[in-house]
């Protein structure tokens, strides 16, 4: 098994290769014609995955300049080198922040803009599932009534 969905990869291409072989396929010929678009775009919806990283995104949408200042030298280089990296961070702080700044904006407009799209996306795919069985009644409709000119 693949991944944490339970997916066996290995079978799944394995079927897919005895498919195109059953079919007699070329490598001229290979269309995805027969491929429908629920199989595609159908489990986005469902599909729990999509929501997990909008989740991520939005709990890393923001970032810190500062980080804890270590050192990993010993003796008096490492008495030396904190010193000098907080000196450092002080001198560079004008710099940084305001780049953190907007990058911690983009993150939260990043973060939004996904979400929404996740959620127009189903709203979308809600409405045409909707219109798809209104059509699908229309048209039985229609092809159940007797033509008026065939009628006469």
């Amino acid at each position: 098994m693949c991944g944490r969905a339970g997916i066996d990869a290995k079978s799944l291409i394995d079927g897919v290769k005895q498919d195109i072989l059953d079919k007699g396929y070329t490598y001229d010929d290979i269309t995805f014609s027969d491929v429908q678009e629920e199989m595609l775009f159908g489990t986005v919806k469902r599909s729990d995955k999509l929501l997990e990283n909008i989740f991520i995104l939005k709990e890393h949408e923001g970032v810190s300049a500062y980080w804890d200042l270590r050192t990993t030298s010993k003796g008096i280089l490492g008495l030396i080198t904190l010193p000098v990296k907080r000196i450092i961070r002080k001198l560079v702080s004008f710099y940084v922040e305001p780049i953190v700044a907007q990058q911690n904006e983009v993150n939260r407009l990043v973060a939004d803009s996904v979400a929404d799209l996740y959620f127009d996306i189903n709203r979308m795919r809600d409405r045409i599932e909707f219109l798809e069985k209104e059509n699908e009644s229309l048209s039985s409709m229609l092809h159940d009534e007797p033509d008026e000119r065939t009628a006469k």
